[in-house]
């Protein structure tokens, strides 16, 4: 079974400070390390509407999805997600993320996603049980288990990476 995880804003809900201190502890050349500090040092926004500027707003938290390091600075801020249960798999591109169970490991789907749940909370992340979906996977004829409450079972489900 795979259950894919939605993760509401992913890119918007990086605190900036909670992603330069997981890459202060990576491997990485410092320069890297000080480029992205600047980059995203005193980061602001204003908005212009019918010739009006708005007053600047003060960015901490947020990655631009289209920008060189965003799927990275995501897989760094997600690094720490890990399954409870080692006969669990999780696999993740970007900001989407998979949790894998094998049909002997049906009874801790429950703690997986309350696990999931409490490291989104825990990292300024908000999963999103609407979009979170549910496949299962059997050979043709035998029977499927029953839906997991609160997730959404579908036939197909797109796998980036």
């Amino acid at each position: 079974m795979i259950i894919s995880l939605d993760f509401t804003r992913a890119f918007d809900s990086i605190p900036h400070s909670t992603l330069t201190a997981k890459l202060a502890k990576a491997d990485i050349p410092d320069f890297i390390y000080n480029w992205i500090v600047e980059f995203l040092k005193d980061r602001g926004h204003a908005t212009k509407f019918a010739g009006g500027l708005s007053g600047l707003a003060h960015i901490n938290a947020s990655i631009v999805q289209g920008s060189g390091i965003g799927p990275t600075a995501y897989d760094i801020s997600a690094s720490a997600l890990h399954p409870l249960n080692h006969d669990n798999y999780m696999a993740k591109f970007a900001d989407d993320s998979y949790l894998l169970f094998g049909s002997l490991a049906r009874s801790t789907i429950a703690a997986e996603l309350n696990h999931v749940k409490e490291w989104a909370n825990h990292n300024n992340f908000r999963l999103n049980t609407d979009k979170t979906k549910e496949l299962i996977i059997t050979k043709r004829g035998k029977p499927r288990p029953p839906p997991t409450p609160g997730i959404t079972r579908v036939d197909k489900l797109s796998i980036l990476g």
